[in-house]
């Protein structure tokens, strides 16, 4: 009789197969297949199952079935797309569903850039990851004001449009647009005062998503709606391992938070969960976006 240490040891693919056996027959089930069957569909289960961090490659019809329909099979937390030699990292599923004022949509992931900064790419097709320098690049604002919320601000009005053009040009149609509610109006003392609603591809992310609190951003009277509008929880990447909200990131990077009249937050590349003045040159963008 053949014993088990007669034969060579191996790591074993996914495409092999196991014997199983149930009440009287027997059957060849793939490892893929066995697995599929103990881990669960859909966003909850994807949001739990811990941090991979495998290349998944170019994002395809295959993995876009998959999104759609809500099970997520052959995803986890940390995978990776690789578009056009930018690299984005899955940092939840489903994060987006039944969210917004006129949406009714499930089924979608949130990525952001693996390493460092997004890329921006202006008219003529030309490409820049916006990395701060700490000298001119004043991502945020020119001056040190918050008027106007996020909204109001020079990141939202003139590069994440050049961050919403390169994604569209890795992704194509993959690239979805939702709906959220930003601040756009902060009051005498420096209050986030109003919000609105608008279309959105990429977006700052806030100190919620980041950390799962807010920390610097000003929530009296009422002005963490504004703030915080429909991203309300920590990514799930981020709440398995905080290395991928700062270390990983390799530079300081805004979020939308308003802290004062003159201060946004930010996410300290020393970790700390930190707020500066709008036009400061040491902070870049790093915005989140979502695939569906």
């Amino acid at each position: 009789m053949t014993k088990l240490n007669d034969f060579a040891s191996g790591t074993p693919a996914l495409s092999d197969s196991l014997l199983a056996f149930n009440a009287d027959s027997e059957m060849k089930v793939s490892l893929n297949d066995l697995y599929w069957a103990m881990v669960p569909d859909g966003a909850g289960a994807h949001n739990a199952a811990g941090v991979r961090g495998k290349n998944l490659g170019a994002m395809n019809d295959t993995y876009h079935q998959e999104i759609v329909s809500g099970r997520y099979r052959g995803m986890f937390l940390g995978d990776y797309f690789v578009q056009n030699g930018h690299s984005y990292v899955i940092a939840a599923f489903g994060y987006n569903d039944r969210k917004g004022d006129n949406q009714d949509v499930t089924g979608s992931i949130g990525l952001l850039p693996l390493n460092g900064m997004s890329w921006a790419m202006d008219s003529s097709g030309n490409v820049t990851q916006l990395t701060p320098n700490g000298k001119d690049t004043v991502f945020m604002n020119d001056t040190n004001t918050t008027a106007g919320g996020y909204t109001g601000s020079k990141a939202y009005n003139t590069y994440i449009p050049l961050v919403d053009a390169c994604l569209a040009n890795d992704f194509g149609s993959y690239l979805f647009t939702s709906r959220g509610f930003f601040c756009n109006s902060v009051d005498a003392n420096g209050n986030a005062n109003s919000g609105t609603w608008v279309d959105r591809k990429s977006f700052l992310m806030n100190e919620v998503m980041v950390y799962g609190s807010v920390i610097n951003s000003n929530t009296a009277n009422g002005a963490g709606l504004y703030n915080i509008g429909t991203d309300n929880s920590q990514l799930p990447l981020f709440r398995f391992d905080m290395r991928y909200a700062v270390g990983h990131s390799q530079n300081a990077y805004w979020l939308r938070d308003v802290v004062s009249s003159s201060m946004f937050a930010f996410a300290s590349d020393y970790g700390l969960a930190d707020r500066n003045v709008a036009a400061a040159p040491w902070s870049g963008i790093r915005a989140f976006c979502l695939i569906r």
